[in-house]
This record gives structure tokens, C-alpha cells and sequence, in this order.
């Protein structure tokens, strides 16, 4: 049973800012008045934003992620690494993946212009 709980668990850490912030952002970006035909660029340029957050923040939570102790049994070290990621993916990759789809489908609505 134990075993079929882990799978229910997407993030590890801080990992759930993968989701929250980039969903925090377009609730955001929905109270910009823009014309319909500028809505597009416009959430794209917040994905952008979005990624560009979600690497800041990944990468400031996993500077400083290792933590030597020392087990008083065996007098032997032990390195605990703490790890902010959402399904596997680091929070900082997240923002990359996310970074390049805001890129590529930016190109393709210029190009179909």
C-alpha cells in the first residue's frame, strides 16, 4: 500500500511552483487589457516571463541542497540532498522546457502573420 501512495506524490520539496507560479502569472497577465489581436503575443510573452521565474527560483532552491551529517553510531558521514522538482524535473528545467515552447510557438505566430 505504501508503495502505491508514491505515486500519487508529483513534487518533491518546493516542487509545486512549477505549477503555481505559472498559473499565478497568467491569472495576472488576464487583468492587462489588451486588444484581441495582441492577446496571443501577450501570453506568450508572459510563458516567457513565467520561465524565466521558474529559473530563478529552481536554481536559488537547489544552490545549496547537500547536507553533511554525521551518524553517531558509526561515526560515518552521511550526505542528505534535498530536491525541488515537479514529476522528476527539476524546478529550473521546468522553466527551460517551458522557455522553449514560449519560443518556438512565439516563431510560429510570426511566421504565420
Amino acid at each position: 500500500m505504501l508503495q502505491l501512495l508514491n505515486w500519487f506524490v508529483f513534487w518533491e520539496g518546493h516542487g509545486y511552483l512549477a505549477v503555481l507560479i505559472p498559473i499565478i502569472n497568467f491569472f495576472l497577465f488576464c487583468f492587462i487589457p489588451l486588444p484581441d489581436e495582441l492577446f496571443l503575443k501577450g501570453f506568450l510573452i508572459n510563458t516567457g516571463v513565467s520561465s524565466y521565474l521558474l529559473w530563478i527560483i529552481g536554481k536559488r532552491l537547489n544552490r545549496n541542497n547537500r547536507r553533511r551529517l554525521i551518524d553517531p553510531k558509526t561515526n560515518e558521514d552521511v550526505i542528505l540532498i534535498s530536491n525541488h522538482s515537479f514529476f522528476g524535473v527539476k524546478i529550473e528545467n521546468w522553466g527551460l522546457i517551458l522557455g522553449i515552447f514560449s519560443i518556438l510557438s512565439f516563431i510560429t505566430v510570426f511566421i504565420e502573420e
